[in-house]
């Protein structure tokens, strides 16, 4: 079984190696490891999210969905470890998509991107000792047109509106 390179084991995890990075010019859009929203910070401070909203995605344990957000202002967040860092505008982060965040969908949807702002208002006791956040969102359309991908990675038929990725 020929390979480029063959699996190794950096600090516990598998890992293909380390390439070396992109050619110049490139913009990182997504991460091997996924950095996650946090509505609160360590020790208690709410935490907004202030960005444009470029799209929505099953999560992998096909419980539920989240949105991709990239950060038009600083905000923490938190990877799979729970470990807590502030990203910076132009980083794409996940954001879970909880009850009271289910609206955004229909600014994934249109033409235009969307600048949104979450702003957490604090938790909610609702019964069985658990608890859930209540937000304000807010949201205002940009000049940017939503890039189109062609029908073969939405699952439908593309329409005559559409502009295909080149």
């Amino acid at each position: 079984m020929p390979t480029a390179q063959k699996n190794k084991v950096d600090n516990g995890k598998k890992t293909s190696g380390k390439s070396g990075g992109p050619p110049a010019g490139f913009t990182k859009v997504s991460s091997a490891e996924r950095y996650w929203w946090a509505p609160e910070k360590e020790g208690g401070e709410v935490n907004p999210c202030h960005g444009i909203l470029m799209g929505r995605s099953e999560r992998h344990d096909n419980d539920g969905y989240f949105y991709v957000v990239k950060l038009e202002s600083p905000t923490a967040v938190r990877d799979s470890e729970k470990n807590e860092r502030m990203a910076e505008p132009g980083e794409y982060i996940v954001v879970d998509e909880r009850h009271q965040l289910q609206d955004l969908i229909s600014y994934v949807d249109g033409k235009k991107l969307y600048s949104v702002y979450i702003d957490p208002k604090g938790k909610v006791d609702i019964g069985g000792n658990r608890q859930v956040w209540r937000f304000d969102v807010y949201a205002k359309q940009t000049n940017q047109d939503r890039p189109q991908l062609p029908a073969a990675f939405t699952g439908r038929q593309a329409d005559a509106g559409d502009t295909p990725i080149s």
